[in-house]
C-alpha cells in the first residue's frame, strides 16, 4: 500500500475508535442504545453490535 493509502486507513481506524469510544462513554453514562443512535448517526443494531458483539464475528 502507498504512503497515501496508509495514511487514509490510519485516519479511518482512528475515527473508527474514537466513536467507539463516544458510544461506550454515553453508554456507560445511562444512555440507551436509540439514544446513542439518534446522537451518532448510527442505527440501533449498530450501536446493539458495537456494545455487545455481532453475531457475525
Amino acid at each position: 500500500m502507498c504512503n497515501l493509502g496508509e495514511g487514509l486507513a490510519e485516519r479511518w481506524m482512528e475515527k473508527g475508535i474514537q466513536q467507539t469510544r463516544t458510544i461506550f462513554r454515553l453508554f456507560m453514562s445511562g444512555e440507551s442504545e436509540s439514544t446513542i443512535a439518534e446522537k451518532t448517526g448510527k442505527s440501533e443494531q449498530e450501536i446493539h453490535d458495537i456494545l455487545y458483539g455481532s453475531e457475525e464475528a
